[in-house]
């Protein structure tokens, strides 16, 4: 597999008329990270078992589009979303959403806003330097330190700003907009940056191109990766 997909990276094919990989078979790499670091096959002493085998069980039921999801989770910046995101489509009605981030702290600055959302649940992380005016539109208060951190609801605030904050958070947790079903509406925690510690951790764990707990990075891996297939 590894030598194929090097291969595909060079530009070559299998010629005579035998398959073509797919293009998207070059997130293959990443796709491999995000499940070793998922919760249930991590290399960790800290998880709890009944956390690591309800992880499992999801890696094992859940419908393809979630499953990737879990694995890969998707980011999006909110605080410079483009004027379309949040916005029902004029034709359609459909709720756009802004472009996924890659999946690193280096995406994250610390004026911003952001959704993380693997599919099970959704994390509002809060820059340690975000200013009032971001904080009072979108959460109602007049300084961060004010946020309710943890398990919360999203306040409906009469601004448009929170409007379409509020319907991107809404349309990347329908499940049935990605094709599947579910009974299962993703809890939304608020996290400030430079707050409880352990929340703060605990979404910097779906972050899977960075370096953390024993883990490599997304560079480190492609290293190993090159490697094996030149070795």
């Amino acid at each position: 597999l590894l030598q194929t997909y090097k291969k595909e990276l060079a530009g070559g094919n299998m010629g005579g008329g035998g398959l073509q990989f797919p293009q998207n078979l070059r997130g293959l790499p990443v796709l491999f990270l995000g499940l070793m670091k998922n919760l249930g096959l991590r290399k960790s002493a800290q998880i709890p078992s009944d956390l690591r085998s309800a992880a499992l069980c999801l890696l094992s039921t859940l419908p393809l589009p979630l499953m990737m999801q879990y694995i890969y989770p998707r980011l999006y910046s909110l605080h410079d979303m483009p004027d379309n995101a949040g916005i029902p489509d004029a034709n359609t009605g459909d709720i756009a959403l802004p472009p996924p981030c890659n999946l690193s702290s280096e995406r994250l600055v610390p004026y911003g806003l952001y959704l993380i959302d693997d599919g099970q649940t959704q994390f509002l992380w809060v820059g340690r330097d975000a200013v009032p005016a971001l904080i009072q539109d979108v959460f109602g208060v007049a300084d961060k330190t004010m946020l309710k951190q943890g398990k919360a609801m999203l306040p409906v605030i009469e601004n448009e700003f929170n409007e379409r904050v509020g319907a991107v958070v809404e349309k990347s947790r329908d499940h049935r907009a990605k094709g599947v079903g579910s009974i299962v509406v993703p809890p939304l925690y608020i996290i400030r940056e430079d707050g409880e510690p352990s929340l703060r951790l605990w979404a910097l764990t779906l972050l899977v191109e960075d370096r953390a707990d024993q883990g490599v990075s997304l560079g480190q891996w492609m290293g190993v990766l090159r490697e094996k297939v030149s070795g």
